[in-house]
């Protein structure tokens, strides 16, 4: 092959060479051109939101819980299935005695002692006459004196007289007092003859076999005893329910879901110096549902403070709920969301370009009410979609429909775009 033709050769090689490297760069530079455009003319719809202004806080649960524990040794059995609720006097659980380890004797001893004790005062007591009879001679007592105008003695007859009836009232609750003992003492009798403990519900609630510890260390009392210090989770034996019991070992617990408390510890007391007792506070749980408690106590320690709120509703879905971190919800608005790179300002007003259905750009103002990272809330207006501006009459705001240009610095208002 000649000279000639191997630099003819590689002159073409060359360039076909040129020819691609210039095509992919027109490419990449239409593309950049067109990204640039359409960013400029690119256009999105508001969407509804809420801004919400939180702080977070550790709550401990509170509960009024009535925890049973086993007296006897043996096998247990569960009558009512975990998360049921229950009224005064069902039947929850029973254990089959398997020896004479029980508690049952000891408890039986301890009522016919408070039984003879009751009765031996009862019997002792000399006050023989009815209360409706001796009413009817005190108040003729009382007719009498005021008749000899005797009025030393009125007063004597009606401290006699008060004196009776707090009497009256005391034996009919003793005697009320024997008659449930003894029925304390036959129920007893029975389940130490039949070799068999039987549970049932003192109060009505849900039934819950998860004893964490902390029944009787949370009591729904002396709220202002529940300090940043002492409130701290703390480590407890572990107390699973087995269907092989001892006694002392817990058996269930049913827990009153109708009120329920919770104590909030706060880091910063700022946080909470807008509120006071009484009042209602609005928290959020991990689950996202939001619950409105009222303030029971605020006890502060230093910079830090733990709020008591009490509350009547939620439980009965997570009633076993115990430590749990929350959000302190302080307000809530409701608006729309939108980028803030799209708001501008024109005549000392916040707004944003929107088009219109015939194409026009319009300027329209907004109130904004906060930012959330990239994008800003901002009123809907009144129902007719109208703001108030300072010392202005009502404007017209943004609408949800209205199609806002991301880009406002690509636009002109008055401009019709296709």
């Amino acid at each position: 092959m000649s000279q000639n033709k191997i630099k003819k050769k590689s002159l073409k090689k060359r360039r076909k060479l040129i020819a691609v490297i210039l095509a992919i760069s027109l490419y990449f530079l239409i593309s950049f051109m067109s990204t640039i455009f359409g960013i400029g003319n690119k256009t999105i719809l508001p969407e509804t939101g809420t801004l919400y202004d939180k702080s977070k806080g550790e709550a401990f649960v509170i509960k009024d819980e009535t925890l049973y524990s086993a007296k006897g040794s043996g096998q247990l059995n569960l009558l009512v299935k975990e998360g049921d609720r229950v009224g005064v006097g069902v039947e929850i659980a029973n254990i089959i005695l398997l020896n004479g380890d029980s508690q049952l004797k000891e408890d039986l001893i301890e009522i016919e002692q408070q039984i003879a004790i009751l009765s031996k005062k009862n019997s002792n007591s000399n006050m023989d006459t009815s209360l409706d009879s001796m009413t009817n001679d005190l108040i003729e007592n009382i007719q009498k004196n005021i008749s000899s105008k005797e009025f030393s003695d009125i007063y004597n007859t009606k401290e006699e007289f008060s004196a009776f009836e707090k009497y009256s009232t005391e034996d009919s609750l003793l005697n009320q007092s024997i008659e449930s003992l003894n029925a304390q003492r036959e129920s007893l009798i029975n389940q130490i003859n039949n070799g068999s403990v039987r549970y049932y519900s003192q109060s009505s609630g849900i039934v819950s076999y998860e004893v964490d510890g902390y029944e009787n260390f949370f009591l729904p009392k002396d709220f202002e005893s529940y300090t940043y210090d002492k409130i701290q989770l703390r480590e407890f034996e572990n107390n699973k329910i087995d269907d092989k019991v001892n006694i002392g070992d817990s058996v269930f617990k049913i827990i009153n879901n109708y009120e329920w408390y919770m104590a909030i510890k706060i880091k910063d007391k700022k946080d909470i110096e807008d509120y006071v007792i009484g009042h209602t506070m609005k928290i959020e749980l991990e689950d996202e549902t939001e619950l409105n408690g009222k303030i029971v106590t605020i006890n502060f320690s230093g910079d830090k403070a733990v709020v008591v709120l009490k509350f009547n509703t939620y439980l009965h879905s997570n009633y076993n709920l115990r430590h749990t971190e929350i959000n302190l919800i302080h307000s809530k608005k409701e608006g729309y969301k939108i980028p803030t790179g799209a708001i501008t300002e024109r005549d000392d007003n916040k707004g944003v370009y929107i088009k219109e259905i015939n194409g026009i750009v319009k300027f329209r103002p907004i109130i904004i009410l906060g930012e959330e990272g990239d994008f800003t809330f901002i009123s809907k207006g009144n129902g007719y979609g109208y703001i108030e501006l300072v010392k202005d009459e009502p404007v017209k705001t943004i609408t949800l429909f209205d199609e806002i240009f991301i880009n406002p610095s690509a636009v002109i208002e008055g401009e019709i775009l296709e």
